[in-house]
């Protein structure tokens, strides 16, 4: 990939949306990179936490994806809670978890698709959820409308699926989280991360 990137800059370089386009590529790269190896050379409790609003993190996320989004021909709308409470995170691991659930979105929709970004606070498993739910309208999985189990993700990943989503799964683990695809044939695709918040009454 990065010889893909040098390559475009050294034979488009008079073109500044390519450069700006190639430009955050690298940041990406650069960042996923570091997240794996961290990600694979540290447990689980050495990962710092700090308090964060989600919502602040979702409109960082749109600035950074909207490129990628508009040279893909798809749509982003954010339909974000009045207000949530903050949650002890660790801001980098769950960035790269919500980046990779949208990169996966992006990539299966054909020109003119639409994905919907939400947060909300609700009932859930764990008591009380932050959850962010990331859907799309394109083809979707499966025969009808379903929850989709995540070892089946490994014969979706010819059709634009599955890429990062163990890594998803297993960032939202070490949160005492969980990830949730519901997906069907024609249908589109919802992935929701469900944050339980510390304290909460059921």
């Amino acid at each position: 990939m990065p010889l893909a990137v040098t390559y475009l800059k050294n034979r488009y370089g008079n073109d500044a949306n390519l450069l700006e386009f190639t430009g955050i590529m690298e940041e990406e790269i650069d960042r996923l990179d570091r997240f794996i190896s961290s990600f694979l050379s540290a447990s689980a409790v050495s990962f710092g936490r700090e308090r964060n609003d989600l919502n602040a993190l979702l409109r960082k996320l749109e600035q950074f994806i909207a490129l990628q989004a508009q040279a893909a021909g798809v749509a982003l709308s954010l339909d974000l809670a009045a207000s949530l409470p903050v949650i002890e995170i660790n801001l980098f691991q769950v960035e790269h978890a919500i980046l990779n659930v949208l990169n996966n979105a992006i990539h299966a929709l054909p020109k003119g698709g639409h994905i919907r970004v939400t947060s909300r606070y609700e009932a859930c498993p764990a008591g009380r959820c932050v959850v962010v739910a990331v859907q799309d309208d394109g083809p979707g999985l499966g025969d009808a409308t379903e929850d989709f189990a995540l070892p089946r993700l490994a014969s979706a990943v010819s059709e634009g699926r599955g890429f990062g989503l163990f890594l998803v799964r297993e960032i939202m683990q070490q949160h005492g989280g969980s990830m949730e695809i519901r997906t069907g044939r024609g249908q589109g695709t919802t992935a929701r991360l469900l944050f339980p918040v510390c304290g909460s009454a059921g």
